[in-house]
């Protein structure tokens, strides 16, 4: 089992013991205020956020779903309401965030993981998952974990372009699409 020295893990003579605690610390998470939330906006806070986030290696996606929802919970305001397999409109999120901000507008995000994206049925799947939640109308993260098919990363980026930019009417693009190595 992997584990990390305890911080009493040496001797009164400075010796080495072998008491090991069994789990590993994730990484230190910084904490999002409101303010910067409310100055640069909820989806810059959480690019951001995700473009940090380097969890350990896991096992499987919901390892990682329930790691990334951990980060963030920890990372952003309580007042932020973050729920693992979210239902809505007769379709399910592996995440969805929810934060009322300025004005008690409410802003929701709608998270899909994909974990080794390689072949053209995960790709597919992953297609009709985002079109399922509606990036035309909701805001919709997808996180890309592990190991990536490059031209099928690129093909989803090309077929989703008009929501991934930044537009003169619109502060902050509808869709982002964000890999992270473990």
């Amino acid at each position: 089992m992997p584990g990390i020295c305890c911080p009493n893990s040496v001797t009164r003579d400075n010796r080495p013991t072998d008491r090991i605690w069994p789990f590993v610390v994730e990484q230190q998470v910084e904490k999002v205020s409101k303010a910067a939330m409310q100055f640069a906006g909820l989806n810059d806070a959480l690019l951001r956020l995700l473009r940090d986030w380097r969890p350990l290696p896991r096992k499987g996606e919901l390892e990682y779903r329930n790691a990334l929802f951990e980060y963030l919970r920890e990372a952003l305001p309580e007042d932020c309401r973050i729920e693992k397999e979210y239902r809505h409109s007769g379709t399910t999120s592996d995440l969805y965030l929810c934060w009322k901000g300025a004005l008690r507008v409410t802003t929701e995000v709608f998270f899909e993981l994909k974990r080794n994206l390689k072949r053209k049925d995960e790709f597919n799947r992953l297609v009709g998952q985002i079109e399922e939640v509606n990036p035309r109308r909701k805001i919709v993260i997808v996180v890309l974990i592990g190991e990536l098919d490059a031209s099928l990363v690129a093909r989803l980026k090309e077929q989703y372009d008009e929501f991934l930019r930044r537009y003169v009417h619109r502060r902050t693009p509808q869709m982002a699409i964000i890999t992270v190595v473990p």
